[in-house]
């Protein structure tokens, strides 16, 4: 039995290293395999730390002959050049394929789906956009709510902007500026603010209009309201929510405003999908029998 876990954690070091996991990733599926968190952390700093490559050393020098009288004693042979070491390659950096649990591809347009009953309340995805936006963590100043409530007992709602179409977008029809200032940009395919004409404290007229509560007004973070802009903050068209990203229990989850969406295809592509995410080692690594 020791010796399978030890070839287990040989094989997720390995991994590590290559990067087909993330080192989170490591620290789930060796607690799994019953490590402890210090143990397993260690053997993740092992994976992660750099075998330094030798350094070339001049050989001992040869010992000088001596040399019989009135005769002039050989010159010893020069110490031969040595070559610097060549740089390291630096690793090569993960690209990550799809978001939350599955490896689904990115869709080009959207809006995040808060599925309730799964949430926690952890505060992790607050965490995670406050820091894409504005580089500290701050829950308040977070693009996405997690209100906790008794129902009577504790429950956690999470929700965050859906990215409304100019024809159902409440906040945009509410915004006194022609143009609004606040619109679903149809490029882009997610809400903006534009800081330029946003009035800001002055008038606040799109904060009340949201039927849910996703357009936000914290004057500590920002001048303009803010809402869900799906993370695309240069307005680029790229969208990578953190929220979706880092949820853990599959909380938040983007879905495809296109009819071709990602969750049409084969039952046979989803599971060769969730396989590369969910189980990175494959069933003869992890044991010598296999229960289908």
């Amino acid at each position: 039995m020791a010796e399978n876990l030890d070839q287990r954690l040989s094989l997720l070091q390995e991994q590590l290293k290559e990067g087909a996991i993330t080192r989170r990733s490591f620290l789930r599926y060796a607690s799994i395999l019953g490590v402890s968190v210090a143990a397993a952390e260690a053997l993740a700093a092992c994976a992660t730390q750099a075998t330094p490559a030798p350094v070339p050393t001049c050989p001992p020098p040869a010992p000088v002959p001596t040399c019989p009288p009135d005769e002039p004693c050989p010159e010893p042979a020069p110490c031969p050049a040595v070559e610097p070491c060549p740089e390291p390659e630096p690793c090569p950096e993960v690209v990550k394929t799809g978001w939350g649990m599955q490896n689904y591809p990115y869709p080009r347009s959207g809006y995040i789906d808060s599925v309730e009953q799964l949430c926690v309340g952890c505060g992790i995805c607050q965490m995670a956009r406050s820091m894409k936006h504005f580089g500290v963590i701050n829950r308040d100043w977070a693009r996405v709510r997690v209100t906790k409530y008794m129902l009577p007992l504790p429950k956690a709602i999470q929700s965050t902007c859906v990215q409304c179409t100019p024809e159902e977008a409440e906040c945009q029809k509410a915004c006194p500026i022609n143009p609004p200032a606040i619109y679903f940009d149809e490029e882009t395919q997610h809400m903006v603010v534009n800081k330029d004409t946003c009035a800001g404290a002055a008038c606040l007229a799109c904060v009340p209009a949201c039927n849910a509560n996703n357009v936000h007004w914290e004057p500590t973070a920002s001048d303009v309201v803010f809402v869900c802009d799906l993370c695309d903050i240069d307005n680029t068209g790229e969208l990578k929510p953190e929220c979706v990203e880092v949820c853990n229990y599959n909380a938040l989850r983007f879905q495809s405003k296109s009819p071709r969406d990602c969750w049409r295809i084969h039952s046979d592509e989803k599971a060769e999908l969730l396989a590369r995410r969910m189980y990175p080692l494959s069933k003869t690594e992890m044991a010598t029998e296999w229960r289908m």
